[in-house]
């Protein structure tokens, strides 16, 4: 359902609302006000009730009390005699400022190199064969294994 269409639906239904709520005997919206005092809690309440819900307030603030932590912030380390300066904290002395996120290995030195040596490695094989002497200059002699009749490397467009 479009929004506007649930719009003038929900306008609709509260129409309805309000004119079955004016049009309710008088006896029946006394009994109502009656059965909401009687859910709010105007009369009083049976003993026991009232024991368990002491027990249970008092369980809970023993529980508060064991779990309670100190206030976070102010620490006596931290108090400064006057006309002292207290020392910068350790993110002004670091400044670093907005880093870039870096993967797990350049975190870690020693991966970092090993896979920097790696690619070395691969780079100087590669120009190693390259600048290798060939013997076998001579003219095209054909394909040294034969040319195999069962095998298709070409690629279908």
């Amino acid at each position: 359902v479009p929004r506007r269409d649930r719009h003038t639906l929900l306008l609709q239904h509260n129409a309805r609302a309000a004119a079955k709520r004016r049009e309710r005997p008088a006896h029946q919206e006394e009994e109502h006000e009656q059965r909401g005092e009687r859910e709010e809690g105007g009369g009083r309440e049976h003993p026991l009730y009232e024991q368990v819900k002491e027990s249970k307030a008092k369980a809970k603030m023993e529980r508060e009390a064991k779990y309670a932590r100190a206030p976070k912030g102010y620490r006596e380390e931290d108090a400064v005699e006057p006309g002292e300066r207290r020392e910068a904290g350790r993110v002004i002395t670091k400044n670093r400022g907005l880093v870039p996120h870096r993967s797990k290995e350049k975190k870690n030195p020693r991966v970092k190199h090993r896979r920097k040596y790696e690619k070395s490695q691969i780079k100087q094989r590669s120009s190693f064969y390259g600048k290798q002497e060939r013997t076998d200059r001579g003219s095209y002699g054909g394909e040294s294994t034969g040319i195999k009749a069962n095998i298709s490397r070409s690629r279908a467009l």
